[in-house]
């Protein structure tokens, strides 16, 4: 049961941790957090809440000023990303979303290719998770000046959450805030314009945020779904008020 119980108290802990920091309570973001880091020593090596906490706790190094060890905590978040692939391919898999009666049928009489399916939107909601790491390094770096860096990180997050997420979702437009932010600050006023343009309209198409998504599509009762939606959606993103 004391694993059983560690999970529970992980999903808990960072999810109050992620509506904290939303809402501006650092300190208590930040203690919630490391409690949540101490709980993923115990999951597997490979598994994505390990990559999630890393991410978060390296949040953590940010808001205090610690910019250094806030790119090194990023930097190894993303490769437990990485690693979190091989978790993929052995994971349970069930549906990701609500299921019509038809799919469900469907999906008992061909269980090898929906498996296939789902460790593939699986994986594809991983890389999502991915790209806020790599925003977050990106803002990390342009505190310690290393911009070429940055923005590069920036395009390939961006990318990467358009990919794996679609083009309508709210922590997209974030990343397109920041890096229209800086075709402004560079003189590349036409650029920043359209890109601006572009987060306005999927503010207005998107669904709603990841603390949301998390109670509304996690799975009652524990199994692998809900252990890689919470690492997905649990993943906080540096917040505005820290960087600009």
């Amino acid at each position: 049961m004391t694993g059983e119980t560690d999970e529970w108290e992980w999903e808990a802990f960072t999810a109050t941790a992620f509506e904290a920091y939303q809402s501006g309570r650092r300190a208590e973001a930040v203690h919630l957090w490391r409690r949540a880091g101490e709980l993923s020593s115990t999951f597997t090596a490979d598994d994505p809440r390990q990559a999630a906490s890393a991410n978060n706790l390296a949040i953590s190094s940010l808001v205090a000023g610690q910019y250094e060890e806030a790119v090194t905590g990023f930097a190894e978040a993303l490769a437990m990303w990485d690693g979190a692939e091989s978790w993929t391919e052995r994971m349970e898999t069930q549906s990701l979303g609500r299921s019509s009666q038809f799919h469900l049928r469907m999906a008992e009489r061909h269980k090898g290719a929906f498996a296939t399916i789902r460790r593939s939107r699986s994986r594809e909601a991983l890389n999502g998770a991915r790209a806020l790491t790599r925003f977050n390094e990106a803002l990390a770096l342009f505190f310690l000046d290393r911009d070429a860096e940055a923005d590069e990180l920036l395009a390939q997050a961006a990318a990467e959450r358009e990919t794996c997420c679609g083009p309508n979702n709210p922590e997209l437009s974030r990343m397109i805030d920041v890096i229209a932010g800086r075709c402004e600050s560079a003189g590349n006023k036409a650029e920043a314009a359209e890109l601006d343009l572009k987060a306005r309209s999927i503010k207005r198409e998107a669904a709603s945020g990841s603390l949301e998504r998390w109670k509304d599509e996690r799975p009652v009762e524990p199994s692998d779904t809900r252990r890689l939606l919470a690492a997905v959606y649990l993943t906080s993103m540096v917040h505005e008020r820290d960087f600009l």
